[in-house]
């Protein structure tokens, strides 16, 4: 990481002196900066520190990569090249990261071993398929009533396996909201499709902060709608 951070700030100082490009040093020191922040979150194991990595390096790529192609100007090639290499080595990285986040989930292991595919590009092909379904409107509704529906259901099913009330109220109440949202989504389709076309990406987004456990919304919204619930049916307990 040392070496793409001094990569970057040489770069944009030697396009300074040759040129007078007061955006090329900017842009070199900054892409120096923004390596310098990804390394320290390499480092210490924090958040999106790979992710922060890659993201600079397609940029640093896609901005010397035609330059070094049209005129194959040293520091152009040198640039390139440190963007290809910290974009394929930090890939790496997070390819890793989610063959290790992805091994506890039973069904993606079952499909590995049954395909013979790595579960990290099942899982990748899965994501684009999502993503392409719900922002171009191509099976969008099956997407994501499928997403909303399935996921859900497996987690009330293993909830009610276990005996566990409070994640069946949770679960429950989630439920409920999603029926709200669909029989709305019925009565108003043709107004959702003409003024809010990505309004299935939206409620894909809405439905993973339900229901993620990172984020588990459904809990969030149950506990603050269920006391005035029960005030408003009087099922509050009598002391």
């Amino acid at each position: 990481m040392l070496k793409k951070r001094l990569a970057g700030a040489v770069g944009g100082t030697i396009g300074y002196v040759k040129a007078k490009s007061v955006p090329s040093l900017v842009a070199g020191m900054s892409i120096a900066a923004l390596y310098a922040f990804a390394g320290s979150r390499v480092a210490s194991r924090g958040s999106y520190g790979p992710e922060i990595a890659v993201a600079v390096s397609i940029v640093l790529l896609g901005m010397m990569g035609p330059k070094a192609i049209r005129t194959a100007a040293p520091v152009s090639v040198i640039m390139s090249t440190v963007g290809l290499v910290g974009a394929l080595f930090y890939a790496s990285l997070i390819l890793k990261t989610m063959n290790n986040h992805l091994s506890q989930y039973k069904a993606l292991v079952q499909a590995e071993q049954a395909t013979k595919v790595s579960k990290v590009y099942i899982a990748l092909a899965g994501i684009l398929f999502v993503s392409f379904s719900v922002l171009f409107n191509v099976l969008h509704v099956f997407t994501t009533n499928v997403i909303a529906t399935v996921v859900p259901t497996i987690r009330f099913l293993e909830a009610a396996q276990k005996g566990d009330v409070e994640s069946l109220k949770v679960y429950g109440f989630y439920f409920s909201l999603l029926a709200i949202i669909d029989v709305s989504e019925d009565l108003f389709y043709d107004y959702i499709l003409y003024y809010n076309p990505y309004w299935w990406a939206q409620k894909l987004v809405l439905v993973g902060w339900l229901i993620f456990p990172q984020y588990l919304g459904a809990k969030t919204l149950y506990y603050a709608v269920a006391p005035h619930f029960a005030k408003l049916t009087g099922a509050t307990k009598k002391e």
